[in-house]
């Protein structure tokens, strides 16, 4: 089912593109097949578009929290942490990056302590 979710927003956004759509239009259907990638386990290739949709869409939370997630699964946690606290500082009460530095923040412990 994300494959073909990736294959119709790869379209829209050659469409939104060519059309030349505005660049929040755009940052939604990067954002969205990112999301449907990392769905499929891509990581790499999500993470790519999350930052497309970002540089369309700087001030983006969701895209943010799709990001650090990705990232998270690529081990990169340092670089995850520090796209969670963006977030938050666009969206203070935002519980998916509170959630996530949390848990992160005991991996960092726990493996310190090992």
């Amino acid at each position: 089912m994300y494959g073909q979710a990736a294959e119709s927003l790869k379209q829209a956004l050659k469409k939104a593109e060519a059309a030349k759509e505005p660049a929040e239009a755009q940052a939604v259907i990067q954002n969205a097949l990112g999301f449907a990638l990392a769905a499929q386990n891509n990581y790499k290739t999500a993470i790519r578009h999350y930052r497309l949709a970002l540089e369309a869409k700087p001030a983006y939370p969701v895209a943010l929290n799709n990001l650090a997630f990705a990232l998270e699964k690529q081990l990169k946690l340092e670089e995850a942490k520090q796209t969670y606290e963006q977030v938050i500082e666009l969206d203070a009460n935002n519980k998916t990056a509170r959630k996530r530095l949390k848990l992160l923040d005991r991996k960092a412990g726990l493996n310190r302590a090992a």
